[in-house]
């Protein structure tokens, strides 16, 4: 019964961990908001993932010594004023600062909810458990700019679609109840080793697999957030579109990835890793080169739902490779690994700078420069055992 209720709290926690998918959207409607540039907008991802560069290893040493289920709900109760903030919020600064702290909880709880999860279930399926986390999360994102646009069209106020921020309030808070009634589930220390200085925890990342792992999960969520800012200013730009319809289309991109994700937690138990990844990169390059032509909307929805597709369970299979490969040290991989998620800072920045300068082929190139190392990763990989050769 208590492992059921934590299989659930942990499920809502992958809901409310959707509050990173929520970027992409927020940073349009802020751009828009507040006649930002492409520059200045650009820094709104940043602030939400460079926490997980800076956070990750601290929030991994928090896990060892305070234990998985508090280092989480320690998490939702840095996410929900975050979510109070950015519902409010008024001016840029004050923007900034939710961000800021929404990146620092989501950080936080990405590094202790995946060792979690694989202390409830058994590593020859984790794989298709976090998958079907990533479904939850996948849901939320396909939520967010339902409401958004739902908000706008319910009030007529520019300014309702921040009726997402309250929804996920809720979630977390309920998943942080949740969590907080299901007791002390295990040893406040962690069983295996825990490295007492940064200098130890980044050399993990001598280990080919964790250094491959870490740089495949840069350049994943570069790709992944970088196309939920690029997709709508496509449809704006090519289809004269106002940001409202526009941003819809993301909808998209969320269905097909949750479709791929529900897909995955059956396909992942009877395929390899690496063939998977294969598969979701194949698809990913086959959307992104439809994006670089076409004109029409139904060939812009083509494209946008063979990335969903591809990029669907991405995320779930290097990070389930990262922790298979050293299950003695799962705390300490997950925070090194989580670093990764920094990407969602670097590459939306560099697409930024990219499309004030070359338009709405800047970020396609970003982007596709990301999905090509994924794949190299998954070429690297060994097809019978998944390490990295």
């Amino acid at each position: 019964m208590k492992k059921t209720r934590l299989l659930t709290a942990a499920l809502l926690c992958f809901f409310a961990m959707g509050a990173l998918d929520l970027v992409g959207l927020a940073t349009n409607y802020f751009k828009a908001d507040m006649a930002l540039s492409n520059s200045q907008a650009g820094f709104i991802p940043g602030l939400v993932s460079v926490w997980f560069l800076l956070v990750s290893i601290p929030a991994g040493r928090m896990m060892h010594f305070l234990g998985k289920r508090v280092t989480v709900l320690s998490a939702l109760l840095i996410i929900c004023p975050s979510l109070i903030i950015a519902f409010f919020c008024k001016a840029y600064w004050s923007m900034l600062a939710a961000m800021a702290m929404m990146g620092v909880g989501c950080t936080i709880l990405v590094v202790s909810l995946n060792p979690l999860v694989a202390s409830l279930v058994s590593g020859q399926h984790l794989a298709s458990t976090l998958t079907a986390g990533q479904c939850a999360k996948a849901i939320a994102a396909l939520a967010a700019p339902l409401i958004a646009s739902l908000g706008i069209t319910i009030s007529g106020s520019s300014i309702a679609w921040r009726a997402v921020f309250a929804v996920f309030f809720v979630v977390t808070l309920a998943a942080a109840l949740l969590l907080s009634s299901s007791g002390r589930t295990e040893a406040a220390t962690d069983t295996g080793t825990s490295p007492t200085s940064l200098r130890e925890c980044l050399s993990l990342l001598k280990q080919p697999a964790i250094l491959a792992a870490f740089i495949a999960v840069l350049c994943h969520v570069g790709s992944d957030v970088g196309i939920t800012i690029a997709v709508p200013q496509l449809f704006a730009g090519r289809l004269a579109l106002p940001l409202q319809n526009a941003t819809l289309s993301v909808t998209v991109y969320f269905i097909c990835r949750l479709a791929g994700a529900l897909a995955g937690v059956y396909l992942l138990r009877i395929i390899s890793r690496r063939n998977a990844l294969l598969a979701g990169v194949s698809l990913l390059i086959a959307g992104i080169a439809l994006a670089s032509f076409a004109q029409s909307a139904w060939s812009l929805y083509l494209a946008v739902a063979l990335m969903g597709l591809g990029n669907a369970n991405i995320c779930a299979l290097i990070i389930s490779e990262a922790l298979l490969a050293l299950p003695e040290a799962q705390n300490t991989t997950s925070a090194v690994i989580t670093m990764g998620l920094a990407g969602g800072a670097l590459f939306p920045l560099l697409m930024g700078f990219a499309s004030d300068l070359f338009g709405l082929a800047g970020p396609l190139v970003i982007i596709t420069a990301c999905v090509v190392f994924v794949g190299i990763y998954a070429l690297r990989l060994s097809s019978q055992t998944g390490k990295v050769s």
